[in-house]
C-alpha cells in the first residue's frame, strides 16, 4: 500500500511541474521566496493565473506559504524539488530559463527607476 502511496505523491509532483508556468514559478521561487504580486511582475502574468498555478504547487507540496503583515510569501518547499527540475533541465535550457527571468528583473527595474524619475 505505501508504494502506490509514493506513486501517487510522484504522479502529483510530476503533474505540478508538468505546465510551463508552474515551472516558471519554481524557478522563479528558487533563490528566495516571493510574494504573488512579486511573481505576477516578475513573470509578467496575471495574478489570478499565478494563484490558480500556486494552489496546485501547494497541493502537490512544492510550494509553502506564510503571511507577512498583509502578503503571503511563497516559496520551495524543499531544496529536492529544484534539484529534480535541474535534473530534467539540460545546462542550454537552464540557462535560457535563468536569462529569461533576469531580462524581465532588468525591465522591471528599470521602469521602477523610471517611474521614480
Amino acid at each position: 500500500m505505501q508504494r502506490n502511496n509514493d506513486a501517487s505523491h510522484a504522479i502529483k509532483i510530476f503533474h505540478a511541474l508538468s505546465h510551463p508556468l508552474r515551472l516558471s514559478i519554481c524557478l522563479a521561487l528558487k533563490d528566495e521566496p516571493k510574494s504573488v504580486s512579486q511573481l505576477c511582475e516578475l513573470l509578467d502574468t496575471k495574478q489570478y493565473m499565478i494563484s490558480q498555478q500556486l494552489s496546485i504547487l501547494r497541493k502537490a507540496e512544492l510550494v509553502e506559504n506564510k503571511r507577512q503583515a498583509r502578503q503571503v510569501i511563497y516559496s520551495i518547499a524543499s531544496v529536492n524539488i529544484i534539484n529534480l527540475i535541474n535534473l530534467a533541465l539540460d545546462e542550454k535550457s537552464k540557462n535560457l530559463q535563468m536569462q529569461i527571468i533576469a531580462n524581465k528583473e532588468k525591465r522591471n527595474a528599470f521602469s521602477e527607476f523610471a517611474r521614480i524619475l
